[in-house]
């Protein structure tokens, strides 16, 4: 189990925040709370979690990419906020709860795929996309 954590740390990157090595993982979620309802810049985020703005941009960044943040502003002065979902997202398009009636679970990945992976870059792979059969 000690070999399998070391694993998971190497493949993610680390970042110094407050004297102490983080994860992304851990680091985003400190981000999301330093930001919380604000619109604040990058600059007021690394003072509020203690660390160097050069130590973060990285992770805000690639935040931003993956829609867990949204930005706002001019490139010399962007503004960072969280995206809230419009209150109007729980009555007319609720989460589906499937707890309990997951059957079976079937992940597809490229390995088990036929068609020609030379020609496939890994951002176009299935990337273990999943299926899931739901009792009835």
């Amino acid at each position: 189990m000690n070999s399998q954590n070391n694993n998971e740390s190497k493949s993610q990157k680390i970042y110094y925040v407050d004297g102490n090595e983080i994860t992304v993982t851990k680091l985003r979620e400190l981000i999301i709370e330093a930001i919380s309802d604000e619109r604040i810049t990058s600059t007021e985020i690394a003072r509020r979690i203690n660390s160097k703005y050069n130590n973060i941009k990285s992770a805000i960044t690639s935040m931003v990419a993956y829609r867990m943040l949204n930005s706002s502003g001019s490139k010399s002065h962007t503004l960072y906020y969280v995206n809230n979902p419009c209150p109007l997202q729980q009555i007319f398009h609720p989460e589906p709860n499937f707890e309990g009636r997951i059957k079976s679970v079937y992940k597809h990945t490229e390995d088990k795929d036929k068609h020609n992976n030379f020609r496939m870059q890994h951002a176009e792979s299935f990337n273990a996309s999943a299926l899931y059969y739901l009792e009835d």
